[in-house]
């Protein structure tokens, strides 16, 4: 059984509340303990610090999935490459201009990683922890909110 604080961080975190005083209950003794505000602010630090390693070295535009990918819904969307950091934003469908990847930064084992992944299904103000990895023409998109993940995978249309 998990522990009740893992749900209650995962219900906090898509619900933007960052950090909260989150109730823990000891498995063992049947005892709640309370977790502190620096405590919650520590753990959302340290799934932060996952989406902040540095930056790969070396030619990162010819590294960049640049181009028109299609999702498996039909929607397309264009990766774009802007100051070194990628953007994904949907040109057709339902959310034309809806932007799902906001600055990913290419890291040294050839994916991309950025904290400001939205998904066009959840509500605007909600952000996760994301990567994007290429293989040939097929882009894996993921994205987590403490270790509740979603991912797809999209195919190439353009160069």
């Amino acid at each position: 059984m998990k522990q009740v604080w893992k749900a209650a961080a995962v219900a906090a975190l898509l619900v933007g509340f960052g950090s909260v005083a989150i109730a823990q209950e000891d498995e063992t003794e049947g005892v709640t303990t309370q977790m502190s505000e620096d405590e919650a602010d520590a753990m959302a630090a340290e799934l932060d610090a996952a989406a902040d390693a540095p930056a790969a070295t070396g030619d990162v535009a010819n590294a960049a999935p640049v181009g028109q990918w299609k999702r498996k819904n039909g929607d397309t969307v264009d990766v774009s490459l802007q100051d070194d950091q990628l953007f994904c934003t949907i040109t057709e469908g339902k959310r034309v201009g809806f932007e799902m990847c906001h600055g990913m930064t290419l890291r040294d084992d050839g994916t991309w990683k950025g904290k400001n992944m939205k998904h066009p299904g959840m509500p605007g103000f909600m952000t996760f922890n994301g990567t994007v990895t290429v293989d040939g023409d097929s882009l894996s998109i993921k994205g987590c909110a403490v270790k509740v993940c979603d991912s797809e995978t999209w195919t190439k249309i353009t160069n």
